[in-house]
């Protein structure tokens, strides 16, 4: 960023110091920056509003001017991610505006607080003393056919094998630590996920960051376009808890099969009232589909929720802002990205998915 840049991203990071009665805290006043450019959150008494004479002296390019956007916001603490894909930009006389669905959206959509996962301080834990050794006894490649003896006696116990697995990880978080480590991924991302802020499959922050903006915008153009409510998603799969929950990978009773970024999928679980009814008018239609049993929460007693999961073959049959919205991000993960639906609209979730919105 130029010095230029530098001094009109001050300018308005000054500007979103706004009090309640509507006064800019800072050296500049309300009156210098109309709201050509608003970055609204309604429900609030803050309003934010940035001139768009501050980017008129910076390049039209899109992407430079989304990536000054979501700079401002980062860099004064907010805590909503804004929505900077391309086609949420529309050229005005003065300069860039948000399109009307994004100024809706933007700040009007609370994200979950992150959950911790695992109580651990990554830069603390101690390397094994033999990597190789390390490896052989807790890191496993092995993929099991359902139809196998032993594939088929874990599937009948299932649920038994995946909380065995992510109470071994709770009791032996250093040793899943270093799977993670000699499997390459970094401390500073493996602290970001036990601490529940950031599964392993988005490299970098601003991937994560805009993931969550486009899932905002997505949960209102779903439910928009199929009269569907209260629209949520969940993030499953071996990213979240760093190592795989499928019964037929890695060893049986412990985490073993590691999240991979360039081949493990992303899997985004779509959640809302009026799924279920979507899902069985598919499957009235004649669509391929799968039907997939699903996990729940685990209760005092010992009893573990069941869940049922539906999914489409063909990206014709998805609703088409979640086609577009596949299109725009399946691309951008080396392992792809996998989007199922749960056919209750209020899941049972167990503590190795995380729900994003």
């Amino acid at each position: 960023m130029c010095d230029r840049e530098k001094v009109a991203l001050a300018h308005v990071a000054s500007l979103v110091r706004v009090t309640e009665d509507g006064k800019v805290q800072g050296d500049f006043t309300a009156e210098q920056y109309t709201d050509d450019l608003y970055l609204g959150q309604r429900k609030a008494p803050r309003v934010y509003t940035v001139h768009n004479e501050v980017f008129t002296s910076l390049s039209e390019e899109k992407a430079e001017l989304k990536s000054l956007l979501v700079s401002l916001l980062r860099s004064t603490g907010a805590t909503a991610s804004i929505q900077n894909r391309v086609d949420r930009f529309v050229k005005a006389e003065n300069g860039w505006q948000l399109s009307e669905v994004a100024l809706e959206t933007i700040f009007a959509i609370p994200l979950p607080k992150p959950r911790s996962l695992f109580q651990v301080v990554v830069s603390k834990v101690p390397h094994p003393v033999d990597p190789e050794i390390f490896r052989k006894q807790y890191i496993s490649t092995i993929y099991l056919h359902a139809d196998d003896p032993e594939g088929k006696e874990r599937m009948a116990k299932n649920k038994e094998v995946m909380y065995a697995r992510w109470d071994w990880a709770g009791k032996h978080t250093p040793e899943l630590v270093n799977c993670l480590r000699l499997c390459g991924h970094l401390d500073d991302n493996i602290q970001l996920m036990c601490d529940g802020v950031r599964p392993l499959c988005y490299r970098s922050e601003p991937l994560h960051s805009e993931f969550l903006a486009d899932l905002q915008l997505l949960k209102v153009e779903l439910e928009k376009e199929m009269g569907w409510t209260n629209v949520g998603f969940v993030q499953s799969g071996s990213s979240v808890p760093g190592f795989s929950t499928n019964p037929l990978k890695g060893f049986a009773f412990q985490p073993s099969k590691i999240t991979d970024v360039d081949s493990s999928d992303v899997d985004v679980v779509v959640t809302g009232e009026g799924v279920r009814a979507w899902a069985e008018s598919k499957i009235a239609e004649g669509v391929k589909y799968h039907r997939y049993p699903s996990v729940g929460a685990r209760h005092e007693d010992g009893k573990i929720d069941s869940e049922e999961r539906f999914g489409v073959k063909e990206a014709a049959d998805l609703p088409r802002a979640l086609a577009a919205f596949r299109t725009a991000w399946v691309h951008k993960f080396s392992g792809g990205m996998q989007n199922t639906f749960a056919l209750s609209p209020s899941p049972s979730l167990p503590p190795w998915e995380s729900r994003l919105i």
